[in-house]
């Protein structure tokens, strides 16, 4: 007897969480709860699991709303020292460019992509499974897209920015979707002659993009979904990388960051 009541205590015990209502009066709170046919699985705050039958059961109530995505949800705990790593200095062009025309200079790193040619550039660092990479891009001629090969749940994706002649920004491939087609698109022009910083947060529940400080793209990131198309594909599948189509751009900042 004094373990049963010793058990509807604890089941009991205020947290933040949704709540039951049974027939008999009792609330229970909950985070998670499965439908087992007759029953319900309840599983509380805590860890507990118990079956309730469905006749059991008066009613369900969310008393909190499921929390938005946000840049500011995931941005690192400031009280954990962070490791960074300045990309552009561990920049090797005779090790890491893949095609054209990649170039260090007094103002960081400029890359150019002519004709049918993907400019494409290996970062040469492997992230840890959650990271920031930082990016301050200009575009310096042309009028289509830098992209931005990131890795999540160890596959590679690109964040492309001002595809399509300048139209279109947003990842991709997703299912073997572009960025319009994965509902994920900004319709926008993203280069307008100045610089723009972009922070890619990568994490293991999502891809959020900030620019300028401001949330761009948020997903609710399924990385087992993501993919390369074919002709930014590079031979390292653990790296990020860079690539450049039809236009030019000087990168002045690129660094990871992450947790110790």
């Amino acid at each position: 007897m004094r373990k049963f009541l010793f058990f509807w205590a604890l089941l009991a015990m205020p947290v933040s969480a949704d709540e039951l209502t049974l027939k008999d009066g009792r609330k229970i709170e909950w985070s998670a709860i499965r439908d087992l046919g007759d029953t319900y699985e309840v599983e509380t705050p805590r860890g507990l699991k118990v079956i309730f039958k469905k006749d059991e059961v008066e009613m369900f109530v969310q008393t909190k709303p499921v929390a938005a995505l946000t840049g500011a949800t995931f941005t690192f705990d400031k009280s954990k020292k962070l490791e960074t790593v300045d990309l552009l200095r561990a920049i090797d062009l005779k090790r890491d460019i893949v095609t054209a025309a990649w170039r260090l200079n007094a103002q960081g790193l400029s890359g150019e992509g002519s004709g049918s040619t993907h400019a494409k550039i290996h970062l040469p660092v492997t992230p840890p499974a959650e990271y920031d990479l930082t990016i301050v891009a200009q575009r310096t001629g042309g009028m289509d897209d830098l992209g931005i090969g990131l890795v999540g749940g160890g596959n590679q994706v690109v964040l492309f920015l001002d595809s399509a002649q300048g139209t279109v920004s947003g990842p991709g491939a997703i299912d073997g979707k572009g960025p319009a087609e994965a509902g994920l698109a900004k319709n926008e022009k993203f280069f307008e002659g100045k610089p723009r910083t972009i922070v890619c947060m990568v994490r293991k529940e999502a891809l959020i993009v900030q620019v300028d400080g401001k949330d761009y793209i948020v997903w609710k990131a399924d990385w087992t979904k993501v993919s390369v198309p074919r002709m930014l594909v590079v031979p390292k599948k653990d790296v990020l990388f860079l690539t450049a189509f039809r236009s030019s751009f000087q990168i002045s900042r690129m660094a990871l960051s992450y947790p110790k």
